[in-house]
């Protein structure tokens, strides 16, 4: 049995407010409700799809709107790399934002050609040197590889242990109808037969 999803056009500005309400309002209870399961994934697709469609009109206009600012704008007080127009409903600011990229290679040239002038004193003054790390793959099994001496080998492990740190991410989610699921899979498992084939 399909169910078609109502359009965006179906959920209005109050039915869109219902459904994070009652979305926020209801736990989940010991027993799993597949007929509320199935509304709530149902709501979340219809918002989800209303949320792109509004991006997408939104990304749409954004141009002609960065161009009116840039061309009739004014510089507002303080804020030199902004250009803003000011009507009686809206204000609308484009700014244009910069960041420095250091070229390492030319700093290293820099710093030794300060040392050969006798002025390294002005190197600090200019640059100031920060390493970034990153764990390498297959490091734990590097260190346990490794010959460590008996006297150092518990620091050395301890800090390593210390060197990093694990971080859990945010869940992620993704909802789509049983329809769409099952083409994707069967699409997926065809493709793979495919390599299989090829690969025989």
């Amino acid at each position: 049995m399909s169910t078609t999803l109502p359009t965006a056009a179906d959920l209005d500005a109050v039915a869109a407010e219902t459904a994070i309400k009652k979305a926020t309002a209801a736990p989940i209870g010991e027993v799993l409700d597949i007929k509320e399961l199935n509304a709530d994934a149902r709501r979340y697709l219809l918002l989800r799809d209303k949320e792109q469609a509004a991006k997408k009109a939104a990304d749409a206009i954004k141009p002609r709107l960065l161009l009116a600012a840039e061309r009739f704008g004014m510089v507002p007080d303080g804020a030199p790399k902004s250009r803003r127009i000011e009507t009686r409903s809206f204000v609308v600011t484009r700014t244009v934002g910069s960041s420095t990229e250091v070229k390492d290679a030319n700093v290293t040239e820099l710093e030794l050609t300060l040392a050969k002038a006798r002025l390294s004193t002005l190197f600090p003054l200019l640059f100031e040197r920060q390493v970034e790390y990153t764990l390498v793959d297959g490091a734990d099994a590097a260190l346990a590889e490794a010959n460590l001496p008996k006297k150092a080998a518990d620091a050395i492990r301890a800090l390593y242990g210390r060197c990093f740190g694990h971080k859990t991410k945010t869940p992620s989610l993704d909802v789509v109808t049983t329809r769409v699921f099952k083409a994707t899979a069967a699409k997926k498992a065809a493709k793979q037969s495919a390599k299989k084939a090829k690969a025989a």
